[in-house]
């Protein structure tokens, strides 16, 4: 996947037929993603639990 400026994200190949659903794995945020976890732990320090709210808006293909 590569995200083109001005499209958005590209799929290639992009995913057509149910083989390629098939194909698929899922995602595992623990294995493929750790520093997500190190990030809102980092965040939650930063605004502590009950002084502040944090709005924040994240896009995923």
């Amino acid at each position: 996947m590569d995200i083109a400026e001005g499209k958005g994200p590209i799929i290639s190949p992009p995913i057509r037929s149910q083989e390629q659903v098939d194909n698929l794995h899922p995602l595992d945020p623990e294995k493929s993603l750790p520093f997500i976890r190190e990030i809102l732990q980092a965040l939650r320090q930063e605004v502590g639990v009950y002084q502040s709210t944090v709005l924040g808006f994240v896009g995923a293909p």
